[in-house]
């Protein structure tokens, strides 16, 4: 059983990079608008952060979600930082919508870069 429950577990973190894939793709190419309405989707995001991230780990991502504009390695740290939050959150919405914002954040910045997307390795 714990055989299945991990093969679950991999397909569903391999669903959501492929969806983050997705979201930074659309947004760097102009596709979506709009991301920073997934900023009110996880107002309460404090309540989730806590674990799995480091009390310097969540300061970090703090500031990345109110920061407008990123460096593209800022982008990254905040799209490593929301999937790690997503590892452990999974069943929670806002957990989802922190992945998506990063990604498309991430997107929206290299897109301001003219910088080609790659996959970022953890």
């Amino acid at each position: 059983m714990k055989t299945r429950v991990d093969d679950l577990t991999k397909a569903f973190r391999w669903q959501s990079d492929v969806m983050l894939s997705l979201v930074e793709q659309l947004n760097k190419k102009g596709v979506i608008e709009g991301v920073e309405a997934c900023k009110l989707a996880f107002r309460d995001i404090t309540s989730i952060i806590g674990n799995p991230l480091t009390e310097e780990e969540r300061k970090r991502l703090l500031e990345l979600i109110n920061k407008d504009d990123l460096t593209p390695e800022e982008a990254d740290e905040f799209v490593r930082l929301a999937r790690k939050v997503l590892g452990e959150y999974m069943d929670k919405r806002e957990a989802w919508w922190l992945a998506y914002y990063a990604a498309a954040k991430r997107g929206e910045t290299y897109r301001k870069y003219n910088r080609k997307l790659t996959p970022l390795l953890d």
